[in-house]
C-alpha cells in the first residue's frame, strides 16, 4: 500500500474498479486511473479524502447530491458515470 495515497497499483476499489496508477491529487481529492473490472473500460477515479471536520449530516447531504451528477450531460462537464460510498467512506 503506498502510504502517501492509501491505494496501489492492483487495488480494487468498491468490488469492481481497479487502479493503475495515481494522477494528480489535491488535499481533499486523490485522483486514479483505472479499469472496470467488468467491461475494461479506462475510467478516471476521484476519491475524496476524509475530512475531520465534517460532520456525518455533511456526508448524508453530499452523497443524494452527488448522485445527480450522472444525469446532467454539458460539454463542459466531465461524464460522470456513477457516485458510490465505499466502506463507509
Amino acid at each position: 500500500m503506498n502510504s502517501r495515497c492509501g491505494f496501489s497499483t492492483g487495488d480494487v476499489i468498491a468490488g469492481r474498479h481497479v487502479i493503475e496508477g495515481q494522477q494528480e491529487s489535491s488535499s481533499s481529492v486523490r485522483t486514479f486511473s483505472a479499469n472496470e473490472n467488468h467491461s475494461q473500460n479506462k475510467i478516471c477515479l476521484k476519491i475524496f479524502r476524509p475530512d475531520p471536520s465534517q460532520t456525518p449530516q455533511s456526508s448524508d447531504e453530499f452523497l443524494p447530491r452527488a448522485k445527480i451528477l450522472p444525469a446532467l450531460s454539458h460539454d463542459n462537464l466531465a461524464i460522470v458515470h456513477d457516485v458510490q460510498e465505499s466502506e463507509g467512506k
